[in-house]
């Protein structure tokens, strides 16, 4: 606050004090973020880490950053990962920087010893002109749960193809029996046909041989009458009742 009571040189000088405080307080305190972004140790974070079965793609993935959560994109990182019985797998393989800025990434295939994984990441930078160096562990798993799993799938699949293979021959087999005996059905229906048509003009002929002769006969017996008739007007001199 102005003090009209205070030579124009005092006030000065508190002006200059209160102004070199704040300016000296926010240096401080850019310097103490500094000090905490650059100068303490990163951060190295597994990201990756979960259940495989044996032979699928899998990834160890890594993440550096400084201590504000900013991501550290110029380093080196390296991976090892051991068996379960503790011999190498992956010795001090290269990592790859992802898309995402700060991770960094190996692929390989799981391999089909199951059991417990120990990977080791190892990230080299520099920070304020030092080499540094930091690592991290983690572990995954190579389940055999999971690849009895999948071996049960692969086999229920298999049996299922083979079952499938099996009505599928079973039904051509019925269809060309069934086409086999229709064939077969219709041809015997052909030979009764033909065999009824020929028999049937036996028949017809027979039945037109014995009509003739029943009605010959008929004609005769008629005649026969006639003549009676006319024999026993003669005889008689009447006709017959």
């Amino acid at each position: 606050m102005h003090d009209p009571a205070l030579p124009p040189r005092t006030r000065l000088r508190k002006v200059a004090l209160v102004g070199g405080g704040v300016f000296l307080f926010f240096l401080a305190a850019f310097l103490i973020r500094a000090l905490v972004s650059f100068g303490s140790p990163p951060f190295l974070d597994m990201v990756s880490g979960t259940e495989y079965i044996s032979g699928e793609y899998g990834q160890v993935i890594a993440r550096l950053t400084d201590r504000s959560d900013n991501p550290i994109a110029d380093a080196s990182c390296t991976v090892t990962v051991v068996y379960p019985d503790k011999s190498y797998f992956l010795l001090d393989a290269a990592m790859q920087q992802s898309a995402e800025p700060g991770n960094y990434y190996r692929e390989f295939t799981t391999p089909t010893i199951t059991g417990i994984y120990e990977e080791t990441v190892t990230c080299s930078f520099t920070r304020l002109g030092k080499p540094s160096a930091i690592k991290i562990s983690s572990s995954f798993h190579v389940s055999v749960a999971l690849n009895f799993i999948v071996d049960l799938s692969i086999r229920e699949r298999e049996h299922y193809d083979d079952l499938l293979r099996r009505i599928n021959a079973t039904y051509e087999e019925l269809l060309r029996q069934f086409t086999e005996s229709n064939l077969n059905f219709n041809q015997i229906n052909e030979s009764i046909k033909s065999g009824y048509q020929g028999l049937s003009g036996e028949v017809q002929q027979q039945f037109n041989q014995t009509n003739t002769i029943l009605t010959t006969q008929n004609q005769d017996l008629y005649a026969d009458l006639r003549d009676l008739g006319a024999a026993y007007i003669n005889i008689f001199g009447v006709p017959q009742p």
